[in-house]
């Protein structure tokens, strides 16, 4: 298991792992009281990243960042030509869904931009 960014986690549940620049970058969680913006441009980088590279969805194993690069993205498509959102979840999320844990459990209602659509077409719904 590459303990890095967590490829062979994710592997192992049945994902296609997408390597991007700033797949280990912040997500400026620690900024996001003090300065929003910069919170909202650390996150920005590392979404539009993402973007950049065909992601259908993002995997953080930290809960700030699945808050930061999921909320702010309405902020972010607003600064950004041409930019496409893409569903945060946090690595719990998955494995309750390899677990077989109930959909009800996995809380996806706390997701602004909703996963359920991405992770249905891939049939893991």
């Amino acid at each position: 298991m590459d303990l890095v960014d967590g490829a062979g986690f994710l592997e192992a549940l049945g994902c296609e792992v997408v390597d991007f620049p700033m797949k280990t970058e912040c997500c400026g969680g620690f900024q996001v009281v003090g300065d929003e913006d910069l919170a909202v441009s650390c996150s920005q980088n590392v979404v539009v990243s993402a973007m950049k590279r065909d992601a259908d969805i993002i995997v953080t194993t930290c809960p700030l960042c699945r808050y930061n690069l999921d909320r702010h993205q309405e902020r972010m498509g607003e600064n950004v030509k041409g930019f496409r959102k893409i569903p945060v979840v946090y690595f719990t999320q998955l494995l309750g869904i390899a677990l077989g844990i109930d959909r009800e459990h996995l809380d996806f209602t706390q997701n602004t931009v909703d996963p359920t659509t991405v992770l249905a077409e891939r049939s893991l719904l």
